[in-house]
């Protein structure tokens, strides 16, 4: 199964890459009418570029130390890609307002207006919308770099529990989710994360997937750092969906090793000050695509749980709410929708899954979802910042 959606994902990735590539050079040389000379140095920056994001997701595979600053390319221009197409086509409503009333003109034979119109179509409006949008993607790109590689602030979270011992209120839990470790993100950026988060303290770390880009082999020495995350009660962690694209099986096994509790459809029983509560772990939602051992079980993981104790349950997707609140989960902690990551792709990654980012409420379960500590693909964040989470719990009666 995991190979046919393999074929399908690569189908449909090609497709999109192609058809934004045109679209950038039917605008951007096409329509601009550019000297010869320029026009040719432009079709081959744009061709070479494309070439660069297939080639840049292969390369990490051939593990050839010389491919990093292509791998970097080959990201920077996908995201520049995709901020491109966003401004070219916001600009569309001229070109079809001056179709419009070039329709017009004709019907009426206003010759003048024809004119006007087929000027403004040859040369200055495509030529005034090309440099806007590439203003504008330039810009964006370089401010989100600085926000993507920058080492992520902490965000103060304080989640209110009825349930919770008098004892445990005040308990802090760090959350970090989505580091991606592999061709961009390093292990010298891992290692100022792990000085941040024990600088809190934490009673308990957890991780919410998305460990790597890579197999344990190309990335051991980069995720090493994770050794020296120091908590009073321990380091848990779920998969994410990006674990099961890298060997996740080596993965679990090595993760286990730097001292990660990885929490596969199982609970576990916290004791603090004398009190006690649950914290459960199920797989990715995407896992059973990768065997009959692998996927999600939160029946499996609730097993012999008495409401006796406030459960927390880590699960890498949001979108496995409705079914912990049905089954009477005090609070969720999830990853994976990066917050959108990149606007306005922030509104398609709303499409999939209930909560973008943040605290919400559903029933008498909360989740809280992280934008995620490290970033995929572009290392670009725009109006969705990485982040750190110190949540403490609060006793509510």
């Amino acid at each position: 199964m995991s190979k046919i959606y393999a074929v399908i994902f690569s189908f449909v990735a090609v497709s999109i890459l192609l058809s934004s590539h045109y679209y950038i050079w039917a605008r951007l040389v096409r329509d601009t009418n550019l000297p010869q000379p320029v026009r040719l140095l432009a079709n081959l920056t744009i061709i070479t570029l494309g070439v660069t994001i297939p080639v840049g997701f292969i390369l990490p595979h051939i593990g050839l130390g010389f491919t990093k600053p292509l791998i970097w390319a080959s990201y920077v221009w996908l995201g520049i890609t995709f901020l491109l197409v966003v401004f070219l086509i916001d600009f569309e409503f001229i070109h079809l307002l001056l179709k419009l009333i070039k329709s017009i003109a004709y019907l009426f034979n206003n010759k003048t207006v024809l004119s006007s119109v087929e000027k403004l179509q040859s040369k200055i409006v495509p030529r005034v919308v090309a440099i806007i949008s590439l203003s504008l993607t330039f810009g964006l790109c370089f401010i989100g770099m600085n926000n993507a590689l920058k080492i992520p602030k902490i965000e103060h979270q304080q989640i209110k529990i009825s349930r919770l011992p008098i004892s445990l209120s005040g308990m802090r839990i760090v959350q970090i989710s989505d580091l991606h470790i592999g061709n961009l993100v390093s292990r010298s950026w891992l290692e100022q994360v792990v000085v941040e988060v024990n600088s809190l303290s934490p009673d308990v770390i957890v991780i919410t997937g998305d460990f790597v880009d890579g197999s344990v082999s190309a990335l051991q020495n980069e995720i090493a750092p994770l050794a020296k995350l120091k908590s009073r009660l321990g380091v848990y962690a779920v998969t994410g969906n990006h674990e099961y694209y890298s060997g996740v099986d080596t993965w679990l096994e090595h993760l286990s090793k730097l001292g990660v509790k990885m929490l596969r459809n199982e609970r576990v029983t916290l004791t603090m000050n004398g009190a006690e509560i649950e914290l459960a772990g199920i797989d990715d939602a995407e896992a059973a695509r990768f065997g009959d051992e692998h996927g999600p079980d939160l029946d499996q993981a609730l097993l012999g749980y008495d409401h006796k104790n406030p459960i927390i349950l880590l699960a890498h997707q949001p979108k496995v709410i409705s079914q912990a609140a049905a089954a009477g989960v005090d609070l969720v902690l999830s990853g994976h929708t990066h917050g959108g990551q990149i606007w306005p792709w922030s509104y398609i990654v709303a499409l999939s899954q209930p909560v973008l980012a943040g605290w919400q409420m559903q029933d008498k379960t909360q989740i809280y979802v992280s934008r995620g500590t490290g970033f995929w693909g572009p290392p670009i964040r725009i109006n969705a910042p990485s982040e750190i989470t110190e949540i403490e719990l609060i006793r509510i009666d």
